[in-house]
């Protein structure tokens, strides 16, 4: 039966990612302005629907210096917009952040996206205004979304910041995160060969240190 979901997951993922092309070799900052990214034209109301009330937790990500020792990072979205993004720092201590989100469909003249207001800066790559969009490069399903969030950085500059986000129910398949990998680079989808897996063993009942409000 595994097998079976396997199969099927690895050939929606890649009928979803053989459009997604980029030239630019992937890192933290490149030169230019954020590109005009392509979205999921499959991430649609019915499916945003669908993301309220879950859990997704962040299997990969780009490499960058604020979130290099963090693990079991995921995002819960609550019916009522409101979010809470957890991590477990350096130092085993489960640490959050609250805020609103709200998605928009993908259209002819817009890219699909889940918009993550946060109350600080440079969480998950928010701007000066506490925000990360993650526009939805492909999906699953309401299952999995590979999503990327572009900032302007320097002078001529500008960053991106990629997550995969899964929720429960593909997490412990067995190597998941090496076939999803597997998958992503070998469709070509921008900035899949420095993706990093985030080790996610402690939402096994790790025996977390409570940090204080």
């Amino acid at each position: 039966m595994k097998q079976n979901w396997f199969k099927w997951l690895c050939l929606a993922v890649a009928a979803g990612t053989m459009t997604l092309r980029h030239e630019a070799f992937a890192q933290l900052s490149k030169k230019g302005a954020c590109p005009n990214y392509q979205t999921d034209r499959k991430f649609q109301l019915k499916l945003i629907e669908k993301v309220a009330g879950h859990t997704y937790y962040i299997i990969h990500r780009l490499p960058n210096e604020r979130e290099a020792n963090h693990t079991c990072s995921n995002i819960v979205f609550n019916a009522d917009n409101s979010f809470k993004y957890y991590y477990v720092d350096a130092n085993g201590i489960l640490t959050y952040y609250n805020g609103q989100w709200t998605a928009e469909p993908t259209t002819l003249t817009s890219p699909g996206r889940i918009s993550l207001r946060f109350e600080f800066i440079d969480i998950m790559g928010s701007d000066v205004t506490g925000l990360t969009e993650l526009l939805i490069l492909w999906s699953t399903g309401s299952l999995l979304f590979t999503t990327i969030h572009c900032k302007p950085g320097a002078i001529g500059y500008y960053e991106e910041y990629m997550y995969t986000l899964a929720r429960g129910e593909l997490l412990y398949l067995p190597k998941f995160a090496d076939i999803l990998e597997s998958t992503l680079i070998n469709t070509g989808t921008v900035n899949s060969q420095q993706l990093q897996a985030v080790p996610q063993t402690c939402n096994k009942k790790f025996p977390f240190k409570k940090k204080d409000d």
